[in-house]
């Protein structure tokens, strides 16, 4: 006789294997009921009705999880996908989703290295920020410079 793990490792699959089950039960109790009469009937019929009620249940139980439990997602802007709202590039197409620059000839987002749009050719002209302290350039909006903490002058 199979154990049950070798069992499910036979039988592969959650469906097979609850049927599986409900065979083996039916015939448990086929056999355990060959001295009584009305009892063996009975617990025939348990077997049978548990065969049919316990996938349902299953079932039911996924489909409720899978509502409950789903996750918010965001749409990519160039390829449509749903993606991660935490997400700072999409998985399927690559397309950066945190923008730090955008052309103010087109709106098109931009690298932050980027010197001329990739769409328009307009330059990018951007007000560099200085940190007062140390002299090193800010990202655009920091408060605070990335190198050694001092405050940003704020326009």
């Amino acid at each position: 006789m199979i154990d049950e793990k070798s069992g499910m490792a036979a039988v592969g699959n959650l469906d097979s294997f609850i049927k599986f089950r409900a065979a083996k039960a039916m015939g448990d109790a086929a056999t355990a009921g060959a001295e009584g009469g009305a009892g063996s009937g009975m617990g025939l019929g348990l077997g049978a009705g548990l065969g049919m009620l316990i996938p349902s249940m299953l079932l039911s139980g996924q489909q409720k999880g899978e509502a409950s439990g789903a996750k918010p997602t965001v749409q990519c802007p160039k390829c449509h996908s749903q993606i991660d709202p935490n997400a700072r590039f999409c998985p399927m197409c690559g397309h950066q989703l945190l923008v730090v620059n955008k052309c103010i000839k087109c709106g098109k987002d931009l690298p932050v290295e980027a010197k001329f749009c990739m769409v328009c050719g307009a330059k990018v002209e951007r007000a560099v920020d200085r940190c007062p302290n140390c002299g090193k350039e800010a990202l655009p909006g920091a408060i605070y410079c990335n190198f050694c903490g001092e405050k940003i002058a704020q326009d």
